[in-house]
């Protein structure tokens, strides 16, 4: 991205709220200010965003914050992802509730599986990503 004109600013905008979207954060509303030789950036969305309600970028080259916003969009977790990692992280807390409690092994057999299978399931994705 290099920003010169207004027009460049618009399409750099517009491009970070298609990957927004894309990873479907929901009312992406990405903006770039300047002020005083200082430029800063701002992922703002209806939702989250990487597990924050608002990103903010700083430097003293607008074409440099695009960039750097749009990469970190690009680094996001999807929606999805995001879902199926907080269910493991649930499953982990019960599993961890269960040892506490000294459950039989019979009980937590099945959870201990599961976590399993989605840690190998995950890792065998990002291997092939």
């Amino acid at each position: 991205m290099n920003i010169v004109t207004i027009n460049h600013l618009n399409a750099a905008l517009r491009q970070i709220a298609e990957a927004m979207s894309a990873k479907g954060i929901i009312e992406p509303s990405p903006e770039i200010d300047f002020k005083q030789s200082r430029v800063t950036g701002w992922l703002h969305a209806a939702g989250k965003i990487g597990g924050r309600n608002c990103v903010d970028f700083y430097g003293d080259d607008a074409s440099k914050v695009a960039a750097t916003m749009l990469a970190y969009v690009e680094a996001l977790k999807s929606v999805e992802e995001e879902k199926v990692l907080a269910w493991q992280r649930s499953l982990g807390a019960l599993i961890d509730d269960g040892a506490s409690l000294d459950l039989p092994d019979e009980v937590m057999a099945g959870l201990r599986t599961s976590s399993k299978a989605m840690t190998e399931n995950l890792i065998t994705k990002q291997k092939d990503s």
